[in-house]
């Protein structure tokens, strides 16, 4: 069967290449048959379609589209794969599974009952071999799934049950590669590893790494107390940034054994690894109010007069309010730095927050921009109220960031429950493309249980979104059995698709609206 479609697929490109007008009746037969003996008797109709659709002479008007779908519908009759001990294989295989008539096309939930008798078990979005032996991981398949986003939470799972070092020798080994993903895995692993001390020396030299810096950090600091001799010892570190990021962070941490560190870096060549010092060694010695005159002695430091003000609200020598002072003073380096602190302080103190996000919400765009675009440097677990405040932002640059940092801090399983983001989230076209796709893969099949029709619209243009690149047939189709479940709430979702150009997609959000109509 596989066989027939790649003759399909390499007969579609020659005549793309040669400007035939028609497809060949004999391929179209072929084709048909292919299709209909797989179980995809509904994708004949959106075959035919985009084969008799031209776009002047010679130019099949979706012939992109064709061979996209055909390539799709070729990798989905592939037979389904042997599975070795302990690997997990993506659901999304079970579409060539030899499973009975009465279970094809239901999603996994719908096939629990066969896999059970097979002795397989379904876990999130992976089929797991029951006879296997768990501690023979299958590496070939797992790894490749750490740089997909919907899978690489359970692929990392698995991984982290590997031997110390095996797991150690992994993570090395993908902190050498480039894809961004796969680099966050090898942190991930290393940090699953504790303070182990060959761990944290890979580690220490990524504190400022553009693609993995903020996970490196997130690592130090869960150790507390127990990471700060190795975060003393970047001292004579070659690299400004991994220096200055162990002062921020020790600062956070406040230990007195950094002191010894702390008061070498005081006297260090860059100015703002002298002065992150400073405040860290001022946390470090317990915030003494007495000791702020020192630390702010130094009046053409701007980084210590700010964090020194903010220290002296922190100490309740002043109150909050006066920080925002800062924001109009000294230009553009001033506000940006002011920015940071007062998000630091409000924090914790919801007086000054209220004043700084009246502040915000009243200020122009570009105030705003710039003041998100700092804000996102910030770590993700405690200012999330900034980031909604972005995502709800009436700039569709400012909002689409915001989305982008709460995905980033909560991840977009969680973003369909922030009912906060409903007006980010309806609107269309707040997502880049990249975005979209990955809210396809983690948000969609969470939007049902929500059970809330304001995300009804978004529903129905990521749903669209997948039609465009000619693989929505099949998707809208094992969509069916969810939106019937949940299809009360999603009626809107529903009479959007009932409108939709494609007859296959139209038609089946009919025949399912009918079919919710006579369920309720």
């Amino acid at each position: 069967m596989s066989d027939v479609l790649r003759q399909v697929r390499s007969q579609l490109t020659s005549m793309f290449a040669s400007g035939l007008q028609a497809l060949d009746q004999q391929a179209l037969w072929k084709l048909r048959e292919a299709l209909e003996g797989g179980g995809f008797q509904r994708s004949v109709v959106m075959v035919e379609e985009l084969a008799t659709q031209k776009d002047g002479p010679g130019r099949f008007k979706s012939f992109t589209k064709l061979l996209l779908a055909i390539r799709q519908l070729e990798l989905a009759i592939t037979p389904f794969p042997k599975l070795k001990a302990g690997s997990f294989i993506p659901v999304a295989s079970l579409k060539g599974f030899a499973i009975p008539a009465s279970y094809a096309g239901q999603p996994a939930e719908g096939l629990r009952p066969f896999l059970e008798e097979k002795r397989y078990r379904v876990e999130g979005q992976y089929l797991v071999d029951e006879k296997a032996d768990p501690a023979k991981l299958g590496l070939p398949e797992l790894v490749p799934m750490l740089s997909h986003s919907f899978y690489r939470e359970a692929a990392l799972a698995k991984l982290k049950t590997l031997p110390d070092e095996r797991r150690e020798q992994l993570a090395n080994r993908l902190l050498e590669l480039k894809n961004r993903l796969l680099r966050r895995a090898g942190v991930a692993l290393l940090a699953s590893l504790g303070a182990r001390i060959s761990a944290m020396k890979v580690l220490l030299p990524l504190l400022a790494d553009a693609s993995v810096g903020r996970d490196v950090q997130a690592f130090f600091l869960s150790l507390g107390s127990r990471a700060v001799t190795a975060l003393g010892s970047v001292a004579d570190s070659p690299i400004d940034g991994v220096r200055e990021q162990a002062c921020k962070m020790m600062r956070q941490l406040a230990d007195p054994r950094g002191e010894p560190a702390l008061k070498r870096l005081i006297n260090d060549k860059v100015a703002s690894v002298r002065s992150w010092a400073k405040l860290a060694l001022f946390a470090s010695m317990g915030r003494e109010p007495t000791q702020l005159p020192a630390l702010l002695a130094d009046k053409d430091d701007a980084l210590l007069r700010i964090y020194g003000k903010a220290e002296l609200v922190r100490a309740k020598k002043l109150p909050p309010t006066r920080m925002l002072e800062e924001l109009g003073e000294g230009g553009w380096r001033h506000f940006k730095l002011s920015i940071p602190a007062i998000a630091e302080l409000a924090e914790s103190d919801m007086l000054l927050r209220s004043t700084f996000t009246n502040f915000l919400s009243g200020a122009t765009r570009e105030t705003r921009r710039q003041a998100f675009e700092m804000l996102q440097h910030l770590p993700d677990d405690r200012y999330q109220w900034v980031f909604r405040m972005a995502a709800a932002d009436c700039d569709p640059d400012i909002s689409r960031k915001g989305v982008e940092l709460l995905a980033r801090a909560e991840g977009f399983a969680a973003l369909e429950a922030n009912l906060e983001l409903e007006p980010a989230l309806t609107r269309p076209g707040r997502l880049t493309e990249s975005e979209k796709q990955y809210a396809m893969e983690r948000i969609l099949p969470h939007i049902p249980a929500v059970g809330d029709c304001r995300f009804a619209p978004y529903l129905a243009e990521l749903i669209r979104e997948r039609c465009a690149f000619g693989v929505a047939i099949e998707y809208t189709y094992s969509l069916r059995p969810m939106l019937v479940e949940y299809g009360a709430p999603l009626t809107t979702v529903l009479r959007e698709l009932e409108k939709d150009s494609n007859a296959n997609i139209s038609g089946v959000a009919r025949e399912v609206h009918t079919e919710i109509g006579a369920k309720l």
